[in-house]
């Protein structure tokens, strides 16, 4: 999954962008939920890449906790406070 600044050719925005736009033009069912899965196993895959989280679960929400006790900025990290 290309972000910014990891080296890779697409922006994170670009990603999403053509995926989304992807799931609300494929043909059936079967074929959005491949895009989904695809999309949220980058996404895991590019946290654990980052170093961002260590959590071994598949699911996307559970990666949330672990991202939000890395964030530094007490500002920050108290608006998004849903993940506690």
């Amino acid at each position: 999954m290309g972000l910014p600044g990891d080296g890779r050719s697409a922006s994170l925005g670009a990603v999403v962008h053509d995926q989304i736009n992807e799931i609300l033009t494929a043909a059936d069912s079967r074929q959005q939920i491949h895009v989904m899965s695809t999309f949220v196993n980058q996404t895991i895959q590019t946290l654990r890449d980052r170093g961002l989280s260590d959590s071994p679960s598949d699911f996307l929400l559970d990666h949330a906790p672990v991202v939000h006790r890395k964030i530094n900025n007490a500002k920050l990290k108290n608006r998004l406070n849903v993940v506690q």
